[in-house]
């Protein structure tokens, strides 16, 4: 994310997108598929207000709303314990 111009932060944004649709797929059973499954739809879905951002915004504030990506991601690392 910390690209320089536009058109490589879409770019490593829509493989990140890539990565986690199929990260998402991935077959998590028991107690944890819940709380796997409610993270993976929030990841995502803020995956989409950062494209949304960047294509209305620009680089620099679509930049900052990525940081919240980070943020979703230790807090359900922390809760599945990976």
């Amino acid at each position: 994310m910390k690209d320089k111009n536009i058109d490589s932060f879409k770019k490593d944004l829509s493989s990140f997108k890539q990565s986690a649709q199929e990260a998402q797929r991935t077959s998590v059973t028991g107690n944890d598929k819940a709380t796997f499954d409610s993270g993976m739809k929030q990841l995502l879905d803020e995956v989409n207000v950062v494209e949304a951002t960047a294509e209305q915004k620009g680089l620099a504030p679509a930049q900052q709303e990525a940081k919240k990506l980070r943020d979703i991601m230790a807090q359900f690392h922390t809760k599945l314990g990976v």
